[in-house]
């Protein structure tokens, strides 16, 4: 069964110390067991309109927390 989580961190530039807003999901899928999917999920990133930032996403497969993989993307809201 695959379990992870995504967490979201959203900066207000690269050189911020702390995120303007944190937020973790988890995510379980038992139906598709055993085989190779894709998966499409959406949140909402508390940002305020207008304004540019710069968005960590990670993702942690929570059977081996040692397997995550991150991205920082730019974003403009």
């Amino acid at each position: 069964m695959a379990n992870f989580s995504i967490t979201h961190s959203i900066y207000s530039s690269y050189n911020s110390k702390s995120p303007i807003d944190r937020q973790t999901h988890f995510y379980s899928d038992s139906l598709h067991a055993g085989e190779e999917v894709e998966m499409a999920v959406d949140f909402e990133v508390s940002a305020a309109y207008p304004g540019s930032y710069v968005l960590n996403v990670e993702l942690t497969d929570l059977n081996d927390p040692g397997n995550s993989v991150s991205r920082f993307l730019d974003i403009d809201k």
